[in-house]
């Protein structure tokens, strides 16, 4: 309809003022005096949008001391509205990219300036469709002078803008925003307002989900706003930066779950912010979406090489924005998972046969149990119940079963408590590594083998009580300990691997057991020799299978660790871990 140009400037300059002021810039308006109406056929809302892009780019470039003049102009058949400035200037070359969508003047990474990105594009767009031009005139060093024309209304001299329906864009002169911009809406949301590249899939029906977080990294103002309010209404929360230098500052601080950042920037340029973020052991698997007006293949594989997630060039649709931060975030999730699982399974399975204070170290990536097998200096500690078979015979499966499960809890506890690695079940017989996968000094392996081996009898004794309460027989156990030289590593392949120990250390160690007493530790007079003196005691001769000649063995004095007992190892309660059979 018919709008009042004189009123429209006014209105503009008078909010415009008051920033020039703040930046240090001095603002003129220059318009003919208000006589004759001058009207043109247009939109007030398109017509703000025009008028402060110019104005905010005039500011963006014009130095502190500088001036800037609002003009309106006027023929017989047309209206020119001019922002002129004092700035640097723009080259030939450069005025042939300015109206294009996110051109760049300056093609550095890490230009002074940023770009005009939506801007004068659209303002380009808005005035075409309200049947104007626009244009620039500009020589380095001398300034700009950017100007829109239209032709003059036909229509009636009182259609004039009411005073209510205008109202100035600040936001279009926002130097920074803090969180999700506050962009209105614009009042009217034709197509013919938007240029047809932009066109958006706003009404896009995303299915709910939880608001995940995502940094928005760009220098240009309007980018930044479009992103955002894009991302917002896909449902996500929305934080932003200016730069790449704010943007890392800003990822650190808040943890985002995916960045989207613009190549070329001031201060720090986006392939810089990702190959920080990717240095980072906090964000380094932060996936990372990089935009660009360099739409090449070569600028492509340069993204990827530094580790972009997704690659988007400058102009793209809001769907295709959304659609790749979703399919990186559902990625990024199915991460989440499949970690969560595997250290699930990890720690369920680790914790059989570790030390739980050994386990966090594997989960948390401090210890690595896929070393090749080696030869190292172990103490194996052999236990085994003493007539098993016959006992299972009269006792039944039901009952048995249960019995040895509570006794291999009760077993594993302690043996846990000692710093002993589980290698293996055979049975009732169990088979416990001191000194590996974590190196131990020989001298403290013998100590928490013995003392872990008189800890066994001692729980197992209190459980044999229980149990014979319950009309079950009593049940004893012996427990042989050896020290020597033992090749120790996983042994298999992907499919199936242990990690264990072999070699004749493991072999004597069995011996010895099936040689003890019952309720006895025997140990070989190596590893009894590292025990300081009272420790152990004689325990005569003995044929060990497999070994000609007679060995003497050695048996645990369980008074000598009684009187040196740790608080720690004072006894538990005996029903901690009995369970009834009857």
């Amino acid at each position: 309809k018919p709008l009042d140009l004189h009123r429209l400037i006014a209105v503009c300059a008078d909010m415009f003022r008051s920033t020039c002021h703040g930046r240090g810039v001095v603002f003129a308006v220059d318009c003919p005096e208000r006589g004759e109406g001058l009207l043109i056929d247009g939109e007030v809302d398109a017509l703000e949008k025009v008028i402060f892009n110019y104005l905010s780019n005039a500011l963006k470039y014009t130095p502190r001391g500088g001036h800037i003049t609002l003009a309106l102009l006027a023929t017989e058949a047309r209206v020119r509205i001019e922002v002129r400035d004092d700035g640097p200037g723009i080259s030939r070359e450069g005025q042939e990219k300015l109206f294009r969508v996110f051109s760049q003047v300056d093609a550095s990474t890490t230009r002074e300036f940023e770009g005009t990105g939506l801007g004068l594009a659209l303002t380009k767009q808005l005035a075409e469709t309200m049947g104007g031009a626009v244009g620039v005139d500009s020589l380095l060093g001398q300034g700009s002078n950017f100007w829109a024309e239209f032709p003059r209304s036909t229509g009636e001299h009182d259609a004039v803008v009411p005073e209510a329906e205008t109202s100035a864009k600040t936001w279009l002169l926002a130097e920074h925003e803090n969180g999700v911009p506050s962009i209105p809406p614009p009042r009217t949301a034709s197509p013919s307002q938007i240029p047809p590249a932009l066109i958006t899939g706003s009404a896009i029906n995303l299915a709910k989900r939880h608001r995940e977080r995502i940094l928005v990294v760009d220098d240009l103002h309007d980018m930044r706003a479009l992103i955002a309010r894009a991302l917002t209404r896909a449902g996500y929360d929305v934080i932003t930066a200016p730069d790449g230098a704010e943007g890392v500052r800003v990822a650190r601080e808040h943890r985002p779950d995916l960045v989207v950042t613009d190549w070329m920037m001031p201060r720090m340029s986006g392939p810089e912010l990702i190959r920080i973020l990717k240095a980072d052991v906090g964000l380094r698997t932060t996936p990372v979406i990089l935009l660009t007006a360099k739409s090449d293949d070569e600028s492509k594989l340069l993204g990827t090489e530094l580790g972009a997630d997704a690659f988007l060039g400058k102009p793209f649709l809001e769907q295709e924005l959304v659609s790749a931060a979703r399919n990186l975030l559902r990625l990024k999730a199915k991460e989440h998972e499949v970690e969560a699982l595997n250290r699930y399974l990890t720690e369920t399975v680790l914790k059989r046969y570790l030390p739980h204070d050994l386990v966090r170290q594997v989960v948390d990536g401090a210890l690595i149990l896929d070393e090749a097998p080696k030869s190292q200096e172990v103490t194996v500690l052999f236990s085994d119940i003493v007539a098993y078979t016959r006992m299972t015979s009269d006792l039944g499966a039901a009952k048995t079963s249960l019995m040895l499960n509570v006794y291999l809890d009760a077993m594993i506890e302690v043996i846990f408590s000692h710093g002993g690695t589980i290698d293996k079940f055979i049975g009732d017989a169990i088979m416990v590594i001191f000194g590996a996968p974590v190196r131990v000094e020989p001298r403290a392996q013998i100590e928490s083998a013995a003392r872990c081996a008189l800890a066994m009898h001692a729980k197992l004794e209190r459980l044999s009580e229980a149990w014979v309460r319950d009309g079950l027989p009593r049940v004893q156990m012996r427990i042989g300990i050896h020290q020597g030289p033992a090749l120790v590593g996983n042994f298999g392949n992907e499919r199936r691997s242990d990690f264990t120990a072999i070699g004749e250390t493991v072999n004597l160690a069995s011996r010895i057991e099936h040689a003890c007493e019952p309720g006895d530790v025997f140990l070989s007079t190596f590893a009894s020799a590292k025990l300081s003196e009272g420790a152990s005691a004689p325990a005569g001769l003995h044929a060990l299978k497999g070994i000609g000649d007679a060995v003497p063995l050695r048996r645990l004095v369980p008074s000598f660790f009684e009187r040196r007992a740790a608080p720690s190892e004072a006894p538990q309660d005996p029903t901690r871990t009995t369970a009834s059979l009857a």
